[in-house]
């Protein structure tokens, strides 16, 4: 189920069973790298989507979590834990 008001009502009535939570990771640069760092997003965007709909009812995608690529990546991991506490306190 993608994040959206409409799978929300399907995601409630069966919770029980979604088990896996899908957050896609997006690099962000506005260096050198621009277009490969949008192909990175752009591919990995497509490949959650393809997942959602394979298993749609047992899988919540959400919204991608974006970082800059310089970025402190153990600043990045603590938000990322911060996210899958989130997601444990709410059952998924």
């Amino acid at each position: 189920m993608k994040w959206q008001a409409t799978e929300m009502d399907t995601y409630l009535q069966a919770k029980e069973y979604v088990d896996t939570a899908i957050i896609t990771l997006i690099p962000i640069s506005w260096e050198k790298e621009i277009k490969q760092t949008v192909a990175m997003g752009e591919f990995i965007t497509i490949i959650a989507s393809e997942v959602e709909k394979q298993f749609h009812g047992r899988v919540v995608q959400f919204p991608a979590f974006s970082y800059l690529k310089k970025e402190n990546k153990g600043k990045c991991l603590e938000q990322i834990r911060d996210w899958e506490t989130e997601l444990r306190a709410g059952g998924v």
